[in-house]
């Protein structure tokens, strides 16, 4: 069926739009066209106008375009088809001038996200997060109760070799903790903005009293050109450089602390970056992080090659007043997976009394074909003190350099679908030192539909005061997702 254009215009062609809807991800595409006379004199038309037509398969938009002569008029007229099959083109072949040139623009548009609740039931002694114990008892008893709602929207417009990705994060939070927040004299509210940012100030603190927070981000706000061996990327963005499972001190752009295990996406960084394509499994990066200080930037190049079956990866740069030399692998040695990398921090200047540092992880897993998952590492800090405590650093942020507050630590990980839609999996690590710190957490987690998740996962420290093996933490969540 051919549809006639309701401004009668044949100077520029636009057609064959797709509508593409799941449950998972809105998308959105189209095919351009463009459609101009050949002649130089001639690039728009003998009456001066440019139009301009945007079709849907069933519900169409047309956009109108006009240049008269330095005049720009925006005409939009929305029309409204049957939701019957129609072919999705406009002009019949005759109907095209013969002295045409054809240029095609590819262009998506795509929307995804999710909302979370989370409730969390902490049993806590010998106070928390800076607030005594007698405070603690006196408000609150033993346990903290609170809640967050959780509201992502992430966005990606590509048009032709332009991508513009933006993700939007908002968060209420209602409970005990920002009221514990002020018996010490802090602010909840300002702690959670204060780590949201990069060096952009993208954030919102909405609300901030009588213990509710409202909060937004954008943790996501890049534009990247795509060419077919290279990429750039511009604005804040994730730049993960990890292999490792657990830890990775390969991430010197973006770290990340495993505890934190309700935030997906990652935090990410205000950074550009160039990646070039060399083709058999090999690429280089090179990526830069600018601040107002010469300490607080990082500026780091990254090879990644194949060779026999091992992807590995070579890094070298300079990590906010640190010489960074580092690497990572990634093998099949039979039925199981091991992966690892490791980096040396070299100070350049010594003000803050910082030694050499060594930060490497390695671990090995297998499945089976039921499911079942085995898995175990280690990771080595020697930047760690051995007067850090995993309860009093658990809201601090990592960095490469320092990811767990303890020199040895060691994990152990199981998992097992019960059905395919109820999964088990704890995980273990143990940290050898004077207070022989365990952290344990297990997760259940079920699939109630296609978009709907719920989850209940526990966070357990114990640790030796030289008396007796105490646990001054005992947390539990449990988290209901729906994802667009």
């Amino acid at each position: 069926m051919l549809i006639s254009d309701p401004f009668k215009s044949k100077d520029l062609l636009l057609g064959e739009w797709l509508r593409r809807v799941s449950l998972k991800k809105i998308s959105l595409s189209f095919r351009a066209q463009y459609q101009t006379p050949n002649t130089q004199n001639q690039l728009i038309s003998k009456s001066n106008v440019e139009r301009l037509s945007l079709i849907f398969p069933t519900h169409s938009v047309w956009i109108q375009y006009r240049i008269m002569k330095s005049k720009f008029v925006f005409h939009t007229s929305i029309v409204l088809l049957s939701l019957l099959g129609l072919n999705d083109s406009i002009y019949g072949k005759d109907h095209l001038p013969s002295d045409t040139v054809r240029h095609e623009v590819n262009t998506t548009f795509s929307i995804s996200g999710y909302a979370k609740y989370l409730q969390s039931t902490l049993f806590v002694h010998d106070g928390f997060a800076g607030v005594p114990s007698n405070l603690l008892d006196q408000f609150l008893g033993n346990s903290i109760h609170d809640h967050l709602i959780h509201l992502r929207l992430n966005s990606t417009l590509q048009v032709g070799q332009f991508v513009f990705h933006a993700g939007w994060r908002v968060r209420t939070f209602y409970g005990d903790q920002p009221r514990l927040y002020r018996l010490i004299g802090a602010d909840y509210g300002k702690e959670i903005d204060r780590y949201a940012n990069d060096q952009a100030d993208l954030s919102d603190l909405w609300f901030n009293k009588k213990g509710w927070v409202v909060h937004s981000v954008f943790d996501r706000a890049y534009v990247a050109w795509q060419g077919k061996q290279d990429e750039i990327r511009v604005g804040r963005q994730r730049i993960n450089w990890g292999r490792a499972s657990l830890w990775n001190p390969n991430d010197v752009f973006n770290a990340y602390s495993f505890i934190d295990f309700d935030y997906e996406e990652r935090p990410g960084t205000d950074a550009i970056r160039w990646t070039h394509t060399l083709g058999n499994f090999n690429s280089f990066e090179i990526a830069a992080r600018v601040t107002d200080s010469l300490e607080g930037c990082t500026f780091a190049a990254l090879y990644k090659g194949y060779l026999k079956s091992v992807n590995y990866q070579v890094l070298t740069g300079y990590v906010q007043n640190d010489l960074a030399l580092g690497g990572g692998w990634e093998a099949d040695l039979g039925m199981w997976g091991w992966k690892g990398e490791g980096t040396v921090f070299i100070p350049l200047e010594n003000e803050d009394g910082l030694n050499t540092a060594l930060s490497l992880s390695t671990d090995f897993s297998r499945t089976w074909e039921s499911g079942f998952l085995v898995g175990g590492g280690y990771l080595l800090n020697t930047s760690a003190t051995g007067e850090s405590s995993l309860f009093a650093d658990l809201n601090e942020r990592v960095n490469a350099r320092n990811l767990y507050p303890y020199r040895h630590s060691l994990f152990v990980q199981i998992g097992y679908p019960m059905t395919p839609l109820f999964n088990t999996n704890l995980a273990v690590v143990y940290s050898p030192s004077k207070e022989n710190t365990l952290f344990i957490s297990p997760v259940l987690s079920y699939s109630l539909a296609s978009n709907w998740d719920v989850d209940l996962t526990g966070q357990i420290i114990a640790q030796d005061n030289g008396k007796a093996f105490i646990s001054p933490l005992q947390a539990f969540f449990l988290r209901l997702r729906w994802s667009i």
